[in-house]
């Protein structure tokens, strides 16, 4: 079995966060040819979180700013003008 991804995200994404809109985890894995999603309960989201929540923001915070630097420096790229002679 291969764990593909973890995933923990709001039930109702584009909600605020609350007593009826709480996160959840699931697990995206595979055997085989068959992949799967496996949701995980309550409890066992919030120990991933309480386990490795610092980890999860600072790789995601890498992430970010990796993506912002490669980002803006291909925006300021100059371009090459040149005049072609003969």
């Amino acid at each position: 079995m291969k764990l593909e991804s973890l995933t923990i995200q709001l039930r109702q994404p584009f909600s605020p966060l609350g007593p009826d809109n709480k996160y959840e985890a699931k697990l995206s894995v595979s055997w085989n040819e068959t992949k799967m999603q496996v949701a995980l309960t309550e409890d066992a989201c919030r120990r991933i979180l309480e386990l490795a929540g610092d980890e999860i923001a600072a790789a995601a915070q890498i992430q970010i700013s990796d993506f912002v630097t490669n980002a803006l420096s291909a925006s300021q790229t100059p371009a090459i003008e040149g005049k072609a002679e003969q």
